[in-house]
């Protein structure tokens, strides 16, 4: 009954849902259990504020029953009102000490007492001074910037002052976010804050750019509050990834090109579920890349104050069909129909050189070769036996190229053979034998580029990953490899270019970065160099060279005072 309660109050009957409790109140008095489920119920689907009516009613009519207090604890940290989570957290403790998640965020509590506290105008920062000030510091300005952004993208100022809290481990992080350990991710909001793991977190293997991270969260801050929690995932997500500043990575444009091509694509009556209950990590990525395209599609065809009205409109309580019709003046289906049609636009560049394959089971390949004579998929099968039985991979590949000469995977598979027997060179042999530059194989590119790279015939080296870079344009990877021979022919344009391309698809790369701005402050490019230092800093302020580098970006362009203040901030914190 609480959980139908519930869904009458997200349908706003409130005279059903008054039927309701009047009914249950008839039989049992003090209905606890009832306005807890209800509680539970709301509080999943964001209703904070109603939620924390059902929480302290459950209490109130039961005191002696702890579920309500832990649950109203656990609410109010999530709304980032700690005063109140520590009191009724406590309270909740002593009636109940078995409750785990209880037990963590008075842990995380106790944890945050050694922090300090930064104020701006709409930040309150805390940090760990012996871990993060010098992060705190650069940080609290970059934030009142991405404040100001958002507010005018968003025409909407969120009630301060917002709280941020960096944690000096992922798991006191994670306990803050969802009171166990082991959250999959670096950052999270809550709703009314939000957290993250330092990028000097002493239990993550490396930095991250937490700028990107702050860009990504800071939405969510917004969108939330102004929608009153009722905006989709798949719309503040969308939003966000858009506002991190990076491309989609190359795993998304793959994961598309396979998922148009097989027509498993999501919509929106499903896509919710990429982010709640994803059946694998390949549905949670699409879910993230699907959204940002609904979010550039919006954008592209009923214009950018279409976003700013559909956030209105789910503020108003609309579902999403009648969000649609409201701002785009169309029925949901014709909306995702131009939205399909706009994704094979989109797909479009990452089409040119060889087309996208369709993924097949070995099951699937096995029957495709044995009973059907599917000599290409007598190649893939080889492949994938290579990793499992190289015995029978190559009695596959031998058989394939008995009927098909020069089929590109079978001559890999043998080629690979051979280099794991040690004969180098009948492994070139068979690769060049199985290259066809009107029609080249990746994998052929790949492993032939890399043998002439060893051998030091770079311009061959050059001429095949170029190659590889026009077939496979989503594929970052080309453009790492063209790096390592323009270093090597000591190229420095070509090396620049290259790397600019490459950094966009990695946004944690600090040492790609320092590269960057070193070439760049060689070749006399300061405000190009001072970029990349800038960004070097969004991952690692503590990099001594990072320091030094933006520093001398900045004397170079006579921009005395911030060098000044910036040299300030990284003697003293």
């Amino acid at each position: 009954l609480g959980r139908i309660a519930a869904c009458l109050l997200l349908q706003k009957k409130h005279e059903e849902l008054a039927a309701l409790t009047k009914e249950v109140e008839k039989f049992d008095p003090k209905p606890a259990s009832f306005y807890f489920a209800m509680g539970e119920r709301l509080e999943e689907r964001r209703y904070y504020d109603e939620a924390e009516k059902c929480f302290q009613k459950a209490a109130e009519l039961r005191p002696h029953v702890p579920d309500a207090l832990n649950s109203l604890g656990q609410l109010y940290m999530r709304m980032g009102l700690e005063q109140e989570g520590r009191v009724t957290l406590e309270k909740a403790f002593r009636a109940d000490p078995f409750n785990v998640r209880t037990k963590n965020l008075l842990k995380v509590l106790h944890h945050l007492e050694k922090y300090q506290t930064l104020k701006t105008e709409h930040f309150e920062l805390r940090y760990d001074p012996q871990n993060d000030a010098a992060l705190a510091h650069y940080m609290a300005p970059y934030l009142e910037t991405i404040y100001a952004d958002l507010a005018e993208q968003f025409n909407y100022r969120p009630k301060g002052p917002i709280l941020i809290e960096i944690f000096t481990t992922h798991q006191m992080f994670s306990g803050r976010i969802v009171a166990l350990p082991d959250l999959h991710t670096i950052g999270a909001c809550t709703g009314r804050m939000f957290a993250m793991a330092s990028p000097n977190s002493r239990d993550l293997g490396k930095p991250f750019n937490w700028g990107r991270v702050l860009r990504h969260e800071m939405v969510h801050i917004f969108n939330l509050e102004q929608t009153h929690y009722l905006v989709p995932h798949w719309l503040t997500e969308g939003l966000a990834v858009n506002n991190e500043g990076f491309p989609r990575p190359a795993e998304w444009n793959q994961l598309l090109r396979e998922r148009i091509l097989s027509g498993k694509l999501m919509n929106l009556d499903n896509i919710e579920l990429g982010f709640i209950r994803p059946r694998s990590p390949e549905e949670w990525n699409l879910a993230y890349c699907q959204s940002q395209l609904y979010v550039h599609y919006i954008k592209d065809k009923y214009g950018a104050a279409a976003l700013g009205e559909m956030l209105a409109a789910y503020g108003d309580g609309l579902g999403t069909a009648a969000v649609v019709q409201r701002v785009c003046k169309v029925d949901k289906e014709t909306f995702e129909k131009g939205y399909r049609a706009y994704l094979d636009e989109v797909i479009k560049p990452f089409l040119r050189g060889r087309p996208a394959e369709k993924k097949r089971t070995l099951a699937e390949l096995k029957a495709a070769y044995e009973k059907d004579n599917d000599l290409n998929a007598g190649a893939e099968l080889a492949l994938l036996y290579l990793k499992r039985d190289r015995i029978q991979a190559r009695k596959i590949a031998e058989d394939v190229l008995a009927h098909k000469r020069n089929q590109p995977k079978a001559l890999y598979v043998l080629a690979r053979l051979e280099r794991l027997a040690g004969n180098v060179q009948r492994e070139r042999t068979l690769l060049e034998e199985a290259l066809n530059k009107d029609d080249p194989d990746p994998l052929i590119l790949s492993a032939l580029g890399k043998i002439y790279y060893d051998a030091r015939e770079l311009d061959k080296a050059t001429q095949l990953f170029e190659l590889g870079r026009n077939v496979e344009p989503f594929e970052p990877n080309w453009l790492k490899e063209l790096a390592r021979v323009y270093a090597l022919k000591e190229d420095k344009d070509k090396l620049i270019d290259v790397l600019k391309e490459l950094a966009p698809t990695a946004p944690d790369d600090l040492e790609l970065r320092l590269r960057l701005a070193r070439l760049l402050l060689q070749s006399g490019d300061a405000a190009e160099a001072e970029k990349y230092a800038r960004q070097v800093m969004e991952i690692n302020v503590r990099s001594k060279e990072g320091q030094e580098l933006l520093l001398k970006t900045l004397e170079m362009q006579k921009k005395d005072a911030e060098a000044d203040k910036l040299r300030q901030l990284f003697r003293e914190k």
